[in-house]
């Protein structure tokens, strides 16, 4: 692609058409709820399956299913800032609200500092959604085609750029989620690197450093990664070019400085999430799951398959081009697609070309919004993010085949898929990098919009002969497809032996479904069975085994007992499936073990053989754009039609698949199902011990009763909470509380927690919300409607004294921890003469600042239990004290005799350091964006 020679006479028009159109296309996607102010963007209503709103809204299944984060999460994070900031409390640098505190800066996607989400303080919160939606699709869109324009695309084919760009399947698909906030803007980066590498204007630097700081602050810190990542790669790539022509590196200088400035003006927002990064357990957990990478047969293919194919592809693409005789063409095409099924077959992977799938046949497993369930193996948000529309890929694809030049934008889009697919050796260096591939899908997007929108202007050009290059790519595309279904592949490995079965103790059992043989597709593998014999306490898991590293387990949930007082005996059956299942094509071995009531093994029983293997359809509409693709390549090929009419064509055809892949799949819904109250609520309501400024007491809320973020929203404490990053501490000491800690905290109820060691009270839960009847003597039924609510006798609060010190060391258990009798401490501490009464109590519980008063008659530590985290800091009667971590997470400070007023604050450094950073770049920025235009030729 070269830039685009200047046209003056048709610029000013242009200029003021496009942005008009960009904005008008992305208000009439989301007209609905940019009009209607009684509709609200988004399925916001997840909640309403959940307890309490299930009992008022009965059968109310969510109407897109994939899309819970942007209810039960953004929803409440958004709706929690905006309430601060109105309130006067200023940004909301601490959440209180889940996992007994967590930091609120340093989570990105609260989106402290996204210039879009600031939309919350003008509008309401549910009501700015589809106006910071219809922004970011309209930005997109217009960036897109500037882009385009300025590589030199003529404006049918910048047209369907933007289309493949602003409405592709990252930014429609994430449209409520902070990725979109960082994407949006990546156009806007690439048409400032271009800019400033053809005029050299400081102007141009400003450019880019402003749209990338903003892109970076817009709350997703891997795709702003992905993103500043490529745009590095993309100017070493300009500046290694430049100094083979004898250029210098100036300019490549210049734009690796402007990217660093973006990347310091975002330093307000990174700086937080990295220290929550590093005191979190999210690294960990990643690391965990990572496998070592191996170089097998798989990996040495790959080692030895991509340099010869690139040295190979170029060479047989250039005998597609057009000019050629129809019958070469053809046999080129042929060749090529041999070559190109070996490729995908060998290097790839059947996995890879898999997940790769759903890019060009978003719909081939169904669609969760649309119609009959999705059944991929990854979630559809992330399997068709890559997706640009039909014809955008394919002749994003055709671009190596048929349109030199433009490698740079090449080697993007194969990078960007190569990532998405999971290739064997790459994959696992990305994801121990905390970097999750499918974010480079909207990288991927951008570069296919751009490459198809090259070819295009390359097929249907002036005077060219296309019809030879369109038999080619038919021959090819056929070849290619066909070939990669029936081409030999590396075999898998057999499954696992089947197990002695050793004394099974008179219990029998047997698996109903699958069998030998079974078909599954997607995410759900069902199962059934029964079992006899069963005693008491014992409970079935289901384990599937390939014979290597590929195994999964499920639990199996007996029925009820066909009547009352059946003994052990009685046949039992049981259900359950494999949800979601991540795992390869391949057959497994059933393996159903029997645990007794301790969870030690006490049978394992055979149960089959099943074969996994995808399914799917293409989908009836991707069917019908190809054959419109096909009318289309057709028209060019003969020729007869001017090629503004054909480009246009093919523009107006992107846009109408991406239009019809996208409407509606962000619903719009009521806006007054959006957290309705409920009589709970109410009754909630009326304790100052959990509403109001005081707010000294937690609400447990049972899996299935209030999601577990929805305590930001309607402002009481809790301590479950669902997030990206949980601090690591914490996680430690709630486990410490599990009965079960295999079970995942989300899903636990009341029973699994040890309520009867006094190191609970540490939680500070003064009632309990929950479906079931708790038997616990400590809690006491006060209120029934919608759930149960339950109150705590031994609540004490979440401000503990303690007379005693108790070295971190020395504790082997959690039934040796008792607040009551001495605190849990890390640091070097005496207490001279403890007290023996003493009394504290919360005045004001603010997200910043908590304010308690004291009064003891000796020395002793007191416990609020927050956790603790770098940046808070504790004041005892005005003087600077030392903070204390007590109990592995939570804050406390050495009190003396006396009454005393102790203020807990949070102020990060992180924070202050990341705004003095950010600061100073937005000035350097404006310095840049101020300079004179003479100095065009500076750097």
């Amino acid at each position: 692609m070269r830039p685009d020679e200047p046209r003056s006479g048709r610029r000013l028009p242009e200029a003021l058409l496009a942005p008009a159109l960009a904005a008008l296309l992305a208000g009439a996607f989301l007209h609905e709820t940019l009009l209607d102010p009684g509709k609200v963007l988004g399925a916001l209503d997840h909640p309403l399956s959940s307890l309490p709103w299930s009992v008022r809204f009965p059968s109310s299944p969510p109407r897109n299913p994939e899309l819970s984060d942007p209810s039960v999460v953004f929803d409440p994070f958004l709706s929690f800032l905006r309430r601060e900031v109105a309130e006067g409390e200023g940004l909301p640098l601490w959440n209180p609200h889940q996992f007994c505190g967590a930091p609120a800066a340093g989570n990105p996607q609260f989106g402290h500092f996204s210039p879009l989400r600031s939309l919350v303080h003008l509008l309401p919160v549910e009501r700015s959604l589809a106006f910071q939606g219809a922004a970011k699709i309209a930005v997109a869109l217009l960036f897109t085609y500037l882009l385009a324009r300025r590589l030199g695309l003529s404006a049918g084919s910048s047209s369907l750029a933007a289309l493949g760009f602003g409405l592709g399947g990252y930014q429609v698909l994430w449209l409520l989620y902070p990725l979109s906030d960082v994407s949006f803007l990546a156009p806007a980066v690439f048409l400032g690197l271009e800019a400033w590498f053809g005029s050299g204007r400081p102007r141009a630097l400003a450019g880019i450093a402003a749209s990338f700081g903003l892109a970076s602050l817009g709350g997703h810190p891997e795709t702003a990664a992905f993103l500043g990542g490529c745009a590095g790669l993309h100017v070493v790539c300009r500046g290694v070019a430049a100094a083979r022509e004898g250029r210098g590196l100036r300019r490549a200088a210049g734009a690796l400085l402007a990217l660093g400035i973006g990347a310091l003006l975002s330093s307000v927002s990174a700086l937080p999430a990295l220290e929550y990064l590093r005191e979190g357990a999210a690294r960990d957990l990643r690391a965990a799951n990572v496998e070592p990478v191996r170089l097998g047969g798989a990996e040495i293919a790959v080692l030895l398959g991509l340099p010869l194919s690139a040295f190979l592809l170029p060479r047989i693409a250039a005998r597609l081009r057009p000019g050629r005789r129809p019958s070469t063409a053809i046999a080129w095409g042929t060749l090529l697609g041999i070559f190109l099924a070996a490729l995908g077959a060998l290097v790839l992977g059947r996995a890879s070309l898999g997940r790769l799938l759903p890019s060009l046949l978003p719909d081939f497993h169904g669609n969760p919004a649309f119609g009959p369930d999705y059944g991929g193996r990854i979630p559809y948000v992330q399997a068709a993010a890559p997706y640009a529309g039909f014809a955008t890929l394919l002749l994003a694809l055709a671009s190596f085949v048929v349109a030199p030049g433009a490698r740079l934008w090449k080697g993007t889009f194969l990078g960007a898929f190569v990532l998405i697919a999971g290739v064997p050796l790459l994959d696992p260096l990305v994801r121990l990098l905390l970097l999750e591939p499918s974010r480079a899908a909207p990288i991927a997007n951008l570069a296919a919009a751009l490459l198809a929108g090259h070819a295009l202007d390359q097929l249907v050009g002036e005077g060219r002969r296309t019809l030879p290059s369109v038999l080619g790519l038919a021959a090819c595309g056929a070849v290619a497809f066909f070939g990669t279904r029936f081409l030999p592949h590396g075999s898998l490995p057999g499954p696992a032996h089947p197990p002695a079965r050793g004394d099974t103790g008179g219990r029998l059992l047997g698996i109903l479904d699958p069998k030998e043989g079974s078909s599954v597709g997607g995410t759900r593998l069902a199962f059934r069975g029964w079992v006899t014999g069963l005693r008491e306490g014992e409970r079935i898991e289901i384990d599937l085994d390939r014979g290597d590293r590929n195994r999964a387990r499920a639990p199996a949930p007996l029925h009820p007992p066909p009547f009352e007082g059946a003994g052990p005996g009685v046949t039992r059956t049981f259900s359950g499936a494999f949800e979601p299942l991540l795992l390869p094509d391949g057959r497994y071995r059933i393996l159903a073990r029997i645990l007794d009531a301790a969870g030690s093994e006490a049978a394992l029983i055979d149960g089959g053989v099943v074969t996994l293997r995808p399914s799917g359809k293409v989908p009836a509409r991707t069917a019908a754009f190809a054959g419109a693709l096909a009318l289309l390549l057709g028209f060019a090929a003969i020729g007869g039609f001017r090629p503004s009419l054909v480009r246009a064509g093919f523009a107006a055809l992107v846009g109408v698949d991406l239009w019809l892949f996208g409407f509606d799949f962000n619903p719009a819904g009521n806006a007054s199902r959006v957290y309705p109250t409920t009589k709970v609520e109410e009754y909630l309501r009326q304790d100052p011990d959990l509403f109001g400024p005081q707010r000294r007491g937690r609400v447990w809320t049972d899996a299935g009763v209030f999601p577990p973020d929805s305590a930001t929203r309607l402002g009481f404490l809790d301590i479950r909470g669902y997030d990206a990053i949980d601090v690591e501490r914490f996680d430690h000491f709630l486990f410490t509380l599990a009965r079960n800690p295999a079970l995942f905290p989300g899903l636990w109820n009341l029973p699994d927690l040890r309520t009867e060691v006094p190191a609970f009270d540490l939680l500070g839960v003064k009632v309990v919300a929950t479906p079931h009847v708790v038997r616990d003597p400590r809690f006491v039924l006060v209120w029934e409607g919608e759930v149960r609510i339950y109150r705590n006798r031994d609540f004490r609060g979440i401000a503990l004294l303690s007379p005693g010190v108790q070295p971190a060391s020395e504790v082997a258990s959690v039934e040796q921890v008792d607040p009551a009798r001495a605190a849990l401490v890390e640091e070097e501490v005496a207490l001279g003469s403890p007290f023996t009464k003493g009394e504290a109590r919360i005045v004001s519980h603010a997200s910043n600042r908590v304010v308690l008063r004291a009064t003891l008659d000796g020395e002793g530590i007191l416990t609020l239990c927050e956790n603790w985290f770098p940046g808070w800091e504790v004041e005892v009667d005005g003087r600077r004290e030392r903070l204390l971590r007590t109990f592995t997470t939570f804050r406390g400070v050495k009190l003396g005799p006396g009454e005393h007023e102790v203020v807990f604050a949070y102020r990060p450094q992180s924070v202050r350091t990341g705004l003095t950073l950010s600061l100073a770049a937005a000035g350097a920025i404006l310095l840049l964006a101020c300079l004179p235009r003479r100095q065009r030729n500076f750097a």
